[in-house]
């Protein structure tokens, strides 16, 4: 068991990860409804759409706290059972780093990083086509982005399962991976 927070996580936190336009979104959502557990809604996206212009290094702290929040909220409703986490902390930070620096990087955040570990990382692979929207940057970064989120997950001693293909070869692949956690 380990605290969140103040939250009891006897759940098995699942986060699928990856790049920008990787269909993480798309994979969280599938896998929470296949196999019955609390999906916990990447912050990052709602707080761009939210703000309605260019974020910049005043949004890292509120976008980790609402990123925070919604995985608590997740973690609440799973009642010891599994968790889907659409990006985590790890994502937040990984992020606020490449775009801002390390000085942007609330303290709170690097070690709320460490103590936070899920139980298995869904890598999602960038061999889906790029799929350009309002609040993601482009190709480019999505490419550079994916190399520093896969060195991250592998460092951290979580298990990882990287996926690839179709959204339907993804989602039997990480059922599997799931399921394999008991």
């Amino acid at each position: 068991m380990s605290v969140a927070r103040g939250v009891e996580t006897r759940a098995r936190v699942v986060v699928v990860t990856g790049a920008e336009s990787t269909g993480k979104s798309l994979l969280a959502a599938a896998l929470s409804t296949e196999i019955g557990a609390p999906l916990s809604l990447e912050f990052a996206r709602a707080h761009a759409e939210g703000v309605q212009r260019a974020l910049d290094a005043s949004d890292v702290e509120p976008i980790a706290l609402g990123q925070r929040a919604n995985e608590d909220a997740a973690i609440q409703r799973a009642r010891g059972g599994a968790v889907v986490l659409d990006t985590d902390l790890r994502s937040t930070l990984l992020y606020a780093k490449h775009y801002y620096g390390d000085a942007h990087v609330p303290e709170w955040l690097r070690s709320a990083v460490d103590e936070r570990r899920p139980a298995l990382y869904l890598l999602c692979d960038d061999d889906v086509p790029w799929r350009p929207d309002p609040v993601r940057d482009s190709a480019e970064a999505r490419a550079t982005m994916q190399r520093v989120i896969v060195a991250s997950v592998r460092a951290s001693g979580v298990p990882v399962v990287v996926l690839r293909g179709a959204p339907g070869e993804r989602l039997a692949r990480a059922r599997a991976a799931v399921e394999s956690m008991g």
